[in-house]
């Protein structure tokens, strides 16, 4: 069953959730989840900029149904530094009192 990405402000409806930079991978992890049949992931754009990460996981938190979340990814770019990408998410999430993963391109949890 196909359905609208919600928009950084809609409850959280699902248990496992994805944060993406842009437009362009919230319509891709979505159709990606869609053409899999895969089922509670919802995908949330961070607003389009490496910078907004942190306010937008602590404004995740404050979203009606953060409760429900179970799992978090995060899918960014790593340009041309992949370990100062990860330590970027890593300061986000440490900064919203979230778990840090113990490395990248991982499963963690």
């Amino acid at each position: 069953m196909e359905s609208r990405p919600p928009k950084s402000a809609d409850p959280i409806t699902n248990s496992r959730i994805v944060l993406v930079e842009g437009q362009d991978e919230v319509v891709l992890f979505t159709e990606l989840i869609n053409y899999l049949e895969l089922s509670d992931i919802e995908v949330r754009q961070v607003g389009g900029t490496k910078a907004k990460m942190r306010s937008s996981l602590k404004a995740l938190l404050q979203i009606s149904g953060h409760e429900l979340i179970t799992s978090l990814g995060v899918v960014r770019d790593a340009d041309n530094d992949a370990a100062a990408a990860f330590q970027s998410v890593c300061d986000a999430l440490r900064a919203v009192d979230l778990e840090v993963p113990p490395e990248t391109n991982g499963y963690h949890g």
